[in-house]
């Protein structure tokens, strides 16, 4: 199971499909569902900027409680990168970092409380807050996992596919 902020992984790769040809995981299903660009992001207080220059993938979105309670809304959005094409801007010695014992964690602005880029625990990921990417990507939503503990208050519209646990292989 590939939890969207990285703890519940099985495996380094396990349920992240690669972008072909490249080798690198990133947690898209489909080529078309990738795009290559050179973006920019960062937190609300602009204390921590990012760029990405390369492939993206499209968005998932995790309804589970942890991440529900992480973000104060009914999911939380991320696109990956590979490691390769992320770099810290500024910031990122600033930025916070909090983990569960359970493994699971989060990096934040100390500043403003924004969710910013954290590493996925297979080093070979960047997890990418979909909401801190300037302007609009264009980038689909690709899966909702952890609709099982969804909140009665989050509906969901966009036809993506559903899955009650952590995705298509767990």
């Amino acid at each position: 199971v590939v939890h969207f902020l990285g703890a519940h992984a099985r495996s380094p790769v396990r349920g992240v499909p690669t972008i072909a040809g490249s080798g690198d995981p990133v947690a898209s299903a489909h080529d078309a569902e990738e795009k290559t660009m050179e973006i920019e992001g960062g937190c609300l207080c602009g204390e921590i900027r990012y760029a990405v220059s390369g492939r993206v993938s499209g968005v998932g979105e995790c309804h589970c409680s942890i991440c529900r309670r992480a973000t104060g809304g009914p999911y939380t959005a991320i696109a990956f990168t590979s490691t390769r094409s992320f770099r810290w801007l500024k910031g990122e010695a600033t930025a916070t970092h909090f983990r569960r014992p359970s493994g699971w964690s989060v990096a934040f602005c100390p500043t403003c409380g924004a969710p910013v880029p954290k590493a996925h625990d297979n080093g070979k990921l960047w997890l990418l807050p979909a909401g801190g990417l300037d302007g609009d990507p264009e980038i689909e939503v690709l899966q909702h996992i952890f609709v099982g503990s969804q909140a009665g208050w989050d509906v969901m519209g966009d036809g993506a596919p559903q899955h009650e646990a952590g995705g298509p292989e767990g």
